[in-house]
């Protein structure tokens, strides 16, 4: 079983004295449906499971009357071997995006208190499909993502306490050791390859085999293509087909800004021309947009410019997927630099989304950060620099014209500070960063070094 962070939410919330509904939202192919199954099982003696795709039929239970005995009613006469005991038993409606009106029974089962409700589905169709009314105040929207860095290394078998020992160092800002150092980057280029899909992680796990990866990432990417189609606008379809199929020739580029003119070199359309297309992958949580700023200043979502962005993929295995088999190869032995560092800067926004950061970069005349980041109270910039080069003249100009406190490189190497204050992390350190704002707790009973050396003795890699 893949541990997942998310079920430790969870579990807050089933502690809870106060029984909101957890509508857990993500992209599909990311894991909701097994991990909140998984959470239910340990933690309540009844479940009910209410999928809307598997069974459209359900969506008559919330047709009508929606005080809660009505709901008993109509589940346990439509949901073969439903047991409901008031205090026992767990309601989970999968797929939501598919029935909308499930939504408003959000407040009445709150109200009523005799069940918790949990609930999951597709960002996409619930942005989309509108309920009779929205339970404001009766839900937690729970944002999920592919597995994260620290959770691909739980997966492989390595101890929460080496992950813990792992964040230590970045927040202490202290150097690991050679051979920590290159393990770490050595997991970090697999995870590049493999992205945090669940399948794909499970596949890796059990097969170290990246062809058979490459298949389920194939299958997944399919999968991608049929949302497309069935969910979309007829207007749209070919619109987010072209974008989202150009993202890896936009990322390949030197400057990576989103160009409308590599989607159409014939006819030269405009923002207003692909919004649609765009905002629609936003939701579904296939990609990840990050704005440009008009200043680098405080609060930074006022400074955000609407129609300058960069587009990443939600799942830098997917991208490693469609760069080709030779990219793989490439990271596989080191080597980040492949198509102008695109596997490097997407992993990054993938680490940085998943900890909750907004994305931003900065670019005006000769000046571009690749990263802008509200890191505590204090803007910070950071670059990402995916070959040796360790020159600085951004983060310079940057510190000159705009007085950032905090500048960091991301790149091969490892923990340190330079003469002139810009703090250095390896690129691995990206899964870590919220660990920079707070004081850390040291554990130095945790021999990270011997651990892994052990873990990699006796497991491989």
């Amino acid at each position: 079983m893949l541990r997942r962070k998310v079920y430790g939410t969870l579990s807050k919330w089933a502690g809870s004295p106060y029984a909101y509904v957890p509508l857990v939202v993500g992209a599909r192919q990311i894991g909701k449906t097994y991990i909140i199954r998984k959470f239910l099982n340990d933690t309540y003696e009844n479940i009910v499971e209410i999928n809307f795709v598997t069974n459209p039929e359900y969506c008559r239970i919330f047709e009508g009357d929606l005080q809660v005995d009505n709901l008993i009613t109509e589940i346990s006469v439509r949901v073969p071997g439903a047991r409901l005991v008031p205090g026992k038993t767990a309601i989970f409606l999968d797929e939501i995006q598919e029935c909308a009106d499930a939504k408003t029974a959000f407040k009445p089962f709150v109200e009523d208190g005799r069940f918790r409700v949990i609930a999951s589905g597709s960002l996409l169709g619930i942005r989309h499909r509108q309920p009779r009314s929205n339970p404001v105040g009766f839900m937690d929207e729970i944002n999920m993502y592919p597995l994260d860095f620290e959770e691909f290394l739980w997966g492989l078998g390595i101890d929460e306490k080496v992950t813990g020992s792992i964040r230590d160092n970045i927040a202490t800002k202290t150097p690991y050791s050679e051979s920590v150092l290159s393990s770490l980057e050595k997991y970090f280029s697999i995870y590049m390859i493999v992205g945090g899909l669940p399948e794909a992680v499970q596949t890796y796990i059990q097969t170290k085999n990246i062809q058979e990866v490459r298949g389920v990432q194939k299958k997944i990417l399919t999968g991608y293509r049929n949302d497309i189609t069935k969910y979309s606008q007829e207007s749209d379809k070919d619109k987010i087909y072209a974008c989202f199929d150009s993202i890896p020739a936009h990322l390949s580029k030197e400057s990576k800004k989103f160009s409308y003119k590599l989607i159409d070199e014939e006819f030269v359309p405009t923002f207003k021309t692909y919004e649609s297309s765009i905002n629609w992958m936003k939701d579904a949580s296939m990609v990840n947009l990050c704005h440009n700023l008009d200043s680098p200043s405080q609060p930074l979502h006022e400074h955000k410019i609407d129609r300058q962005f960069k587009m990443y993929l939600g799942d830098t295995g997917l991208l490693t997927y469609l760069l080709g088999l030779e990219v793989a190869k490439s990271l596989l032995s080191g080597d980040t630099r492949v198509n102008k560092g695109a596997v490097t800067e997407n992993v990054v926004s993938q680490c940085l989304v998943s900890s909750g950061f907004k994305l931003y970069y900065l670019r005006s005349n000769s000046l571009e950060i690749d990263f802008i980041l509200q890191l505590g109270t204090s803007v910070a910039a950071a670059e990402i620099k995916s070959g040796n080069n360790k020159q600085s003249k951004s983060l310079d100009s940057l510190q000159n014209k705009y007085k950032v406190k905090r500048r960091m490189k991301v790149e091969r190497s490892n923990i340190f500070t330079d003469e002139k204050g810009i703090e250095h992390y390896p690129l691995f350190a990206c899964s870590f960063i919220r660990d920079l704002q707070k004081d850390p707790e040291v554990d130095i009973s945790v021999d990270t070094e011997s651990f892994l050396e052990e873990f990699e003795t006796n497991k491989g890699t």
